[in-house]
């Protein structure tokens, strides 16, 4: 998908995931409650729509892709706040298609996440990109023999989430790097598994970081520090192995290197018992 298409198929891509969670949720208000959380949702649909005709820029683009999305994971999180689980047929009884209306969203989900790499490009925005690609390709297989209606709608309902994290990380990693006068800002925290942080300055720009969990959790597992400063400078690798909570690293990481890996392994460790 690019931007001539968004237009007539993004947001109809997107509305899958509706479609599914209003399937496998029962709202017990009846229809007028039905309409108190989809009416909002329709709404900033067709607001996203009509908003293409002047896109002109790649601020423009993933400023327009976010409505959408930014729309769709707030019905999710109200849809499942308001309503119970119910039990259906399984998902190729309900969408025989199940496995192209995955394959849009896959194609949705990555040009509004593209849209923001590029207008928003971050020094490690490779290593961002390539997590992602992998999740979407764990959260969007098409459903195995015996997989439920509520596992369906649960790993779409993470799809949209992380990429909707992914689009407010991108964008704010840019500005932690770039413009100056800002407030330092934490870690960024995509995933249970993915964290990233940035800082400016000058003359000299401060290291940015992406932290990947590889193995195991915040407590004990393996990890990926991935460090960078401007992109003609190499991106440097480091193994972590975490023993307790806490990180190791090879003899070449400096203090600073090691501090930031226990940045990151403490708001991976906040973030998964959220």
């Amino acid at each position: 998908m690019d931007v001539r298409d968004a237009p007539r198929r993004y947001a109809d891509a997107l509305l899958f995931v509706t479609e599914v969670t209003r399937a496998a949720t029962r709202s017990p208000g009846g229809w007028l409650y039905e309409e108190g959380l989809t009416d909002p949702l329709y709404t900033s649909l067709l607001d996203g729509q009509s908003k293409w005709e002047w896109s002109d820029d790649r601020q423009d683009v993933d400023l327009i892709a976010g409505g959408p999305l930014r729309a769709v994971v707030d019905f999710t999180a109200r849809r499942h706040a308001t309503t119970v689980p119910c039990t259906g047929p399984p998902p190729l009884e309900l969408w025989p298609d199940c496995a192209e209306r995955l394959r849009l969203l896959r194609e949705a989900l990555t040009f509004a996440t593209g849209a923001a790499t590029d207008a928003w490009r971050f020094v490690l925005h490779e290593v961002l990109a390539g997590w992602l690609s992998a999740r979407l390709d764990d959260l969007l297989a098409p459903p195995p023999p015996g997989e439920t209606l509520g596992q369906l709608e649960q790993r779409l309902r993470e799809a949209v989430t992380v990429c909707h994290r992914y689009r407010l990380a991108v964008h704010g990693l840019f500005g932690d790097h770039h413009w100056s006068g800002r407030e330092p800002q934490p870690w960024w925290c995509i995933a249970d598994d993915l964290a990233a942080h940035a800082t400016y300055g000058t003359p000299v720009v401060p290291p940015a970081y992406v932290f990947r969990l590889d193995e195991g959790t915040a407590h004990d597992g393996l990890a990926t520090l991935f460090v960078a400063t401007t992109a003609l400078h190499p991106v440097l690798r480091h193994q972590v192995t975490i023993t307790s909570g806490l990180p190791k690293l090879p003899g070449d990481a400096g203090p600073e290197t090691v501090q930031a890996a226990r940045g990151a392994l403490a708001v991976l460790a906040r973030h998964r018992a959220a």
